[in-house]
């Protein structure tokens, strides 16, 4: 089963990614901010930013870091 879940930017721009990879092409809304929230059916280990190498898998395929989300793995 997907434990889907929602998630919380804190972040004041948070790029939506293709890839967990903060090179990779921006897909979807392409941006979020502050205060949005978004769903979320888990998480990868992509690549690192700040020292952070997780990213949330959306429910519409894309990935968000972690590290600009309230909520963590």
């Amino acid at each position: 089963t997907i434990a889907r879940r929602t998630v919380n930017v804190i972040a004041r721009t948070l790029y939506v990614r293709e890839r967990p990879d903060e090179n990779s092409p921006t897909a979807g809304t392409r941006e979020l901010f502050a205060g949005n929230t978004f769903d979320v059916m888990g998480w990868v280990r992509g690549s690192e930013v700040q020292g952070e190498n997780r990213w949330w898998f959306s429910m519409l395929g894309n990935y968000v870091w972690t590290g600009g989300t309230a909520e963590k793995p």
